[in-house]
């Protein structure tokens, strides 16, 4: 529950996505979701965030961080091209890393402590040992760094090529900075930071339903009298799998943390908050086909509530699934209404929506978009 006076904002999606693969499984199969007896298509949160982020750097006038694994690899670079000796930019640029990911350290010695054991627990028991590439130790996990964080490595490049910083471990690096997906989505490096929105794993509204999509490739060449195969045949063949469900997201936000975060900056808060309303509702997570372009669609309904208790999601509109969009923009919207009688409260909220009824004719809410996006950040 929030202790001041902003409270949440609760962001509902309904979104066509398709038709293409929506999101796929480490088996290259379409991901989805069970829930009670029917299984429901779904995209991974981690999509719908980068999807936002995306949005966010078009954005003008909004910091975003660099993420990267190679950030050791990059100033061992940048240092080699300022004619320090290879060994000696290794050196130098796995230190700068150890020293700005401090809190690598002992999680590091635990991964190198438990393969020991492992390896020790294997040679005891027979067991054929294999022996795995070492990794590159200029490589890291995935790091986020704010920009201002960027430039206190190039200045630290810049120090050890010119002279004047001897030793990489005396480097006192400043882990702060702004950057909106940081604020958004936190870090847990090196100086914990709370992310102020939380993003779902998005749900099809409706039954999963899938299919495999035959695709080939035309062999230019197959009709030389010199060509040994079926001149019938193509040069490639292949399948996969492809779904076009409506989706359903929440986001939730906690206005009170993101102030928080930017050190009070209310009017930053706002405009955050109303890029995010937009992201969702213009640049929602993507499917893909083969060799076509991806399939980008605007949200058919959005709902925004302005919560000072516990924040909800309408989520549990769709326990039975609806098989268009406006029996799915109807039900959410019913709800609502049942939810604020049932639990006596009367919850602000604003909502936008357009659709095709039954009868063929196209159905709009009062509010646009812009309307939405105000009242969010108001």
């Amino acid at each position: 529950m929030s202790k001041q006076g902003y409270g949440y904002l609760g962001i509902n999606i309904l979104r066509f996505v398709g038709p293409g693969a929506v999101n796929r499984g480490k088996n290259g199969e379409l991901k989805s979701i069970s829930w009670g007896d029917v299984i429901h298509p779904r995209n991974s949160s981690q999509k719908e965030k980068d999807a936002i982020r995306s949005f966010f750097k078009e954005s003008e006038g909004v910091p975003m961080s660099l993420q990267s694994r190679a950030w050791g690899l990059w100033i061992a670079t940048e240092l080699i091209n300022r004619g320090i000796p290879k060994e000696k930019a290794d050196k130098f640029a796995k230190e700068i890393m150890d020293n700005f990911l401090d809190h690598n350290k002992a999680k590091a010695q635990e991964k190198k402590d438990a393969a020991e054991k492992k390896k020790k627990d294997a040679i005891a028991s027979g067991k054929e040992i294999k022996e795995k590439k070492e990794k590159n130790p200029l490589y890291s996990e995935t790091v986020r760094l704010f920009p201002e964080e960027k430039a206190q490595l190039e200045l630290a490049i810049e120090g050890l090529a010119n002279g004047t910083i001897k030793d990489p471990k005396d480097i006192n690096f400043n882990h702060m900075g702004y950057a909106a997906d940081i604020l958004f989505h936190g870090t847990m490096r090196p100086v914990s930071r709370l992310g102020a929105v939380s993003v779902g794993h998005a749900f099809g509204v409706n039954v999963m339903a899938s299919e495999d999509d035959y695709f080939v490739a035309k062999d230019d060449l197959r009709n030389e009298p010199w060509y040994q195969e079926n001149p019938e045949s193509s040069a490639h063949m292949g399948t996969t799998n492809i779904s076009a469900p409506l989706m359903y997201n929440y986001i939730e936000v906690n206005k009170d943390l993101l102030i928080k975060n930017l050190n009070g900056n209310v009017q930053e808060a706002n405009k955050l908050i109303g890029l995010l309303v937009e992201a969702a509702c213009k640049n929602g997570a993507r499917s893909s086909s083969t060799g076509g372009a991806q399939t980008h669609t605007y949200a058919s309904c959005a709902i925004v509530e302005k919560m000072t208790g516990c924040p909800r999601s309408l989520g549990v509109a769709f326990e039975r699934p609806a098989s268009t969009i406006d029996e799915a923009v109807n039900r959410i919207r019913s709800f609502r209404e049942a939810l604020n009688k049932a639990y006596a409260e009367t919850v602000p909220c604003k909502e936008f929506f357009f659709y095709t009824n039954e009868s063929g004719k196209m159905v709009t809410s009062p509010d646009t978009i812009n309307e939405l996006i105000e009242f969010a950040k108001s």
